[in-house]
């Protein structure tokens, strides 16, 4: 740990950041990263992650450890081995299949999303509202929401948040086309923003980010 550090959840070193300043290090990187299942089934060790400000995909077959890496990236997970270091400042992380969240109406889940982040633009979550067509979905619960619709709430928080690191797994699963073209042209302006990361895990590149994607951690089919 280097001097000025502050030790943070799952073995992640936050590090200050200049606010308005170009990032001259990583994201977050991961140094000699192991996770294995209960069982001691090995899911990766001696894993080296680089996470500079664009857009990355971790890239992995079924039960391979894309939810996983995201989990110790966002400090919810604490590696086997290994380390994470990241820049200081909110990220934004939600599992949008989280049963936790079953009795929560969905303007809640927004709103307390927005007294999370600093950054958080509530115009552009009122127009992704309207463009992911949740306006009928205002005061249901997430129980009540289709697989879908349950994660455009989560993907509109992740959109709007502002924070420096986002962390999306899966975010195409279950989405029709007009949300996914959506999703694509609001991942491109995100990868544009010099002092953003956003981490999506997937089995393949989702398609229409082919020439956005600036790094790949691979971990296998």
């Amino acid at each position: 740990m280097t001097a000025g550090s502050e030790p943070s959840p799952g073995g992640i070193v936050a590090r200050p950041r200049t606010p308005g300043a170009a990032p001259a290090q990583p994201m977050l990187r991961g140094l000699a990263l192991a996770h294995a299942w209960p069982d001691g089934t090995v899911v990766f060790e001696g894993l080296e992650v680089v996470v500079m400000p664009g857009l990355s995909l971790v890239r992995a077959g079924d039960g391979r450890g894309k939810t996983t890496l995201l989990r110790l990236m966002a400090g919810e997970l604490a590696p086997a081995a290994g380390s994470i270091e990241r820049t200081a400042g909110p990220l934004f992380w939600h599992d949008p299949r989280d049963a936790r969240d079953d009795q929560r109406l969905v303007d809640d889940c927004l709103d307390e999303q927005r007294a999370r982040f600093a950054d958080w633009d509530e115009r552009r979550r009122a127009a992704l509202f309207e463009a992911f067509g949740m306006q009928p979905h205002r005061g249901k619960r997430l129980e009540q929401l289709s697989t879908g619709s349950r994660r455009k709430v989560w993907l509109v928080a992740a959109l709007a948040c502002g924070a420096p690191l986002v962390l999306l797994d899966t975010p195409f699963a279950s989405l029709d086309a007009p949300s996914r073209r959506l999703l694509v042209a609001e991942l491109a302006r995100l990868g544009a923003v010099r002092q953003q990361a956003v981490v999506i895990a997937d089995f393949e590149t989702p398609p229409g980010l082919e020439n956005l994607i600036a790094g790949v951690i691979d971990l296998g089919d």
